[in-house]
């Protein structure tokens, strides 16, 4: 009997002094991966999380970076690179009480392949008239644009096909403007240039058969013809004495009678063309004074004096 209760007694006891112990577990972390080299495009990519730990988090130091947890798999991924020269960042995982282990993943993404850009055009040589041209943009970039120094172009950009338009050229000199193309972003961009040349309107130029017209005191008609390399012309006069009709090309010009002792002088003035291209002549009127009443007013003066 005394050896059964021994028995027991050292039984208890020991069970009392294991409970006694505390059982320490040492914490535990670690990933598959703890550097990720990701392409410029962004290509996901998991590391697994392994720990003896309840529960874990995550961090990043950089906003490019992605990542989402799935169970104990992180799934990282990182924005499109847009610049040429790679980047670095970093993923902290803690856990632990406090998190008091840590690990890290170091994240590298290569850049971007170098913008190039060419076009099947780059320069143009145009008319006066307005005109329509083309030209197709071949980049590596997902985008581009353009600009320009002169508003007398205008634009249409339709997938990789940029059409020009270029206003007529009213004015009697050549004109130029430059486009300028954008492939890409940032310090990956490339750009090239499409030269444009217009050619001006030929100078207006206008004469005439007569540039000095001599009427008799009755005014009787004469006529001029006026030649022009414009479409248009038109013509003014100076004096209401003085009356113009036109025919085509030719103008009939005669005045009223003239009464009075004094020659009169007057002008016609031509003009010929556009308000930018623009040529004018004057044609100069002269009309008799009316001789017979110089006469009449000399014989009277004579009669007082017989």
């Amino acid at each position: 009997m005394k050896r059964v209760l021994s028995y027991v007694f050292i039984v208890i006891t020991g069970l009392l002094l294991f409970s006694c112990v505390k059982e320490e577990i040492t914490p535990e972390l670690s990933v598959s991966s703890a550097a990720l080299s990701i392409s410029g495009d962004g290509t996901v990519q998991t590391v697994t999380v392994t720990t003896n730990q309840p529960s874990w988090s995550y961090s990043t130091d950089q906003d490019w970076v992605t990542v989402s947890k799935h169970g104990n798999v992180l799934s990282i991924s990182a924005t499109p690179n847009q610049n040429i020269s790679s980047r670095t960042g970093n993923i902290t995982i803690n856990a632990g009480p406090e998190n008091l282990i840590t690990a890290s993943i170091t994240v590298t993404q290569g850049g971007a392949s170098p913008a190039t850009l060419s076009l099947s055009s780059n320069s143009f040589s145009l008319t006066s008239e307005s005109a329509s041209v083309s030209v197709t943009i071949l980049t590596n970039q997902s985008s581009w644009s353009y600009t320009v120094d002169q508003d007398w172009l205008t634009f249409y950009k339709q997938g990789s096909v940029l059409t020009i338009s270029a206003s007529g050229n009213t004015y009697p000199y050549s004109r130029n403007a430059l486009v300028t193309v954008i492939a890409g972003i940032g310090e990956n961009s490339a750009n090239a240039t499409v030269t444009f040349t217009q050619q001006g309107v030929t100078q207006a130029s206008v004469s005439a058969s007569k540039n000095v017209i001599e009427l008799s005191n009755q005014g009787a008609a004469t006529t001029v013809t006026i030649s022009t390399n414009q479409s248009s012309w038109s013509f003014s006069v100076d004096q209401e004495w003085i009356t113009v009709t036109r025919d085509g090309n030719k103008l009939t010009v005669k005045a009223t009678p003239n009464g009075s002792s004094e020659i009169r002088n007057g002008t016609i003035t031509i003009t010929s063309g556009s308000i930018h291209n623009q040529a004018s002549l004057i044609i100069n009127v002269t009309q008799d004074k009316d001789a017979g009443g110089a006469g009449a007013g000399s014989g009277e003066f004579k009669e007082l004096f017989d």
